[in-house]
């Protein structure tokens, strides 16, 4: 018999959601609730402690892949393809909120779906938004994909891009690893090569963020960007 058949009847998960709401339930409750069920000696629960653990926190799950969760006992390949399918539809949730917002004057939005997507990847992920005239996002992709510690940007082909898509402004994302950031000097020297090739197309870099799974940090307004920023280039550029 499992474990949380022993709990209390309100501290079982699927119980307590019930009767307390959904946002009672701890990271574990509600990752033991997608899993549903654990195995013959571990409850859902332990299960999921142990993704948990493997992962080293609830924003690292998404950027395991499926044979790293398939190592978890209790959790097989179909159900490490619908913790990865929930883990998806999370990003895509995010990107719904922002299709139609101006990113610049409300990017409380924006700032969470880039940390959703790619602030706690374990590579170097290097993604190029495009915007229209109104600062709303055409779309977004990761261009580069690099190592632990870099990824080899061409300038021309983030260009070819933005002219394809009649992109008007851009904004450079990437996420550190490391989860350390402050840029290197090899961010800045990107931003400055990107910013000059842009001017060649009549094409603007409104900002080359830095993201990782905590903060989100300007390259070139030299800050860190709030969640609850109203205007991120409110202050001048360096």
């Amino acid at each position: 018999m499992s474990k949380i058949a022993y709990l209390p009847q309100f501290e079982k998960p699927r119980e307590k959601a019930i009767h307390f709401g959904i946002h009672s339930l701890s990271n574990c409750e509600l990752l033991a609730l997608i899993l549903r069920n654990g195995t013959k000696n571990h409850s859902a629960l332990e299960v999921a402690e142990e993704l948990l653990k493997m992962s080293g926190g609830i924003g690292r799950l998404s950027s395991l892949s499926i044979n790293e969760l398939k190592q978890i006992k209790g959790i097989s390949t179909i159900k490490a393809i619908e913790l990865q399918a929930t883990f998806t539809l999370l990003k895509r949730i995010c990107f719904e909120k922002i299709e139609n917002e101006n990113v610049i004057h409300s990017p409380e939005s924006f700032l969470q779906y880039l940390q959703v997507s790619i602030g706690f990847e374990r590579i170097e992920n290097f993604m190029v938004v495009y915007l229209d005239s109104s600062n709303r996002i055409i779309s977004s992709e990761v261009l580069f994909r690099g190592t632990v510690n870099s990824a080899h940007v061409y300038p021309r082909e983030i260009m070819k891009e933005a002219l394809l898509k009649g992109a008007v402004s851009l904004i450079l994302v990437h996420n550190h690893p490391s989860q350390n950031y402050m840029p290197s000097l090899e961010d800045r020297t990107i931003t400055k090569q990107i910013i000059e090739a842009a001017k060649l197309v009549d094409i603007n870099i409104l900002d080359h963020l830095i993201v990782t799974g905590q903060q989100c940090y300007s390259v070139i307004y030299e800050r860190i960007l709030s969640i609850n920023e109203k205007n991120w280039t409110k202050n001048d550029k360096i």
